[in-house]
């Protein structure tokens, strides 16, 4: 119901003109996606981090699994790594990785080079494919005390 005055607004009422209101909601909806693109970066590049951690410390552990081997039942050559194929004590695959490979090759009487990867999709052919989530290469000698290795 309107006043003598009509249906205009008095001065100093309070609230927000139809117009006000737009120009706010347009501000918003032009902000809006730019926020969503940072936010979805962020989680992004959050689980990126959390993988690299995730790959970093099963490499680790399974390097570490290797040289805890006696090293004369160490040989050279290539192994796949399936969650069906794992020795006991190996560490298990991290979530989200269908895949790892241990190549051991001989530079020397008692030391190997193995390289160690992690692959996202398994693969037929035995040896994997050129691109892999995560490699990493070290060393394993021999050195070995007495009676230490049955």
């Amino acid at each position: 119901m309107c006043a003598e005055d009509g249906c205009r607004r008095r001065a100093g009422a309070r609230g927000f003109t139809l117009v006000e209101v737009l120009v706010a909601m347009s501000i918003v909806a032009l902000v809006t996606p730019f926020l969503f693109a940072g936010l979805i970066s962020s989680l992004t590049h959050a689980r990126q981090a959390q993988n690299r951690g995730a790959t970093t410390a099963w490499a680790q552990a399974e390097i570490e699994f290797l040289r805890t081997q006696c090293f004369q039942r160490l040989t050279p050559g290539i192994r796949k790594l399936t969650p069906a194929a794992l020795l006991a004590g190996e560490p298990a695959l991290p979530d989200g990785f269908a895949a790892g490979f241990v190549r051991l090759e001989s530079v020397g009487p008692a030391s190997l080079v193995a390289s160690v990867s992690l692959h996202e999709r398994d693969w037929p052919d035995p040896d994997p494919p050129a691109a892999s989530f995560f490699t990493t290469t070290t060393y394993i000698a021999d050195l070995r005390v007495a009676g230490a290795c049955p």
